[in-house]
């Protein structure tokens, strides 16, 4: 097989195949755990809204408000 043809089937599998989250099932891991609905605002209101999140790693987590 050509060079070329190798650069172009390595490349093409490369793209293809999904790679894998480098923080997934790490130190720093967490699980979506709920959220605030979703506001209605006019021009110049301002509202609070969250998300909530699970601690899943093996890491401590830092929240901040």
């Amino acid at each position: 097989m050509h060079r070329n043809g190798f650069l172009i089937i390595a490349l093409a599998l490369l793209l293809l195949h999904p790679a894998r989250a480098g923080a997934e099932g790490g130190v720093y891991d967490a699980k979506f755990a709920g959220q605030s609905e979703y506001p209605t605002l006019e021009s110049g209101e301002v509202v609070a809204s969250f998300f909530r999140a699970t601690n899943v790693g093996s890491g401590p987590g830092t929240a901040r408000s």
